[in-house]
């Protein structure tokens, strides 16, 4: 039986609380990460790691950001709860600093 791919990541990824900042940041900070990782990738098999690591990084992104949800209930524009969701990860990274 296969699991669903955003099944498969909420399984592995290390959450908080849908209220705490820390889940959007782990997701974020994974993606900048993969991404760095990806610009030194020095063969085919090294870049299909880092995509492969990307896509697990940007599947956290949208689960911690109802990314899917908004775009499900019918809203045609799902970036604004991306972009609420960056903006709450920014204010709280100011925080923690």
């Amino acid at each position: 039986m296969n699991t669903p791919y955003a099944t498969f990541v909420r399984e592995r990824f290390k959450s908080w609380p849908s209220s705490s900042p820390l889940t959007l940041h782990h997701a974020t900070t994974g993606l900048v990460n993969e991404a760095v990782e990806l610009l030194f990738a020095d063969s085919h098999a090294n870049i299909r790691e880092e995509l492969g690591d990307f896509e697990f990084y940007l599947q956290a992104l949208k689960d911690a950001t109802n990314f899917a949800q908004s775009w499900d209930g019918g809203n045609p524009r799902p970036v604004p709860g991306l972009l609420a969701g960056l903006q709450r990860l920014l204010r709280a990274s100011n925080q923690l600093l």
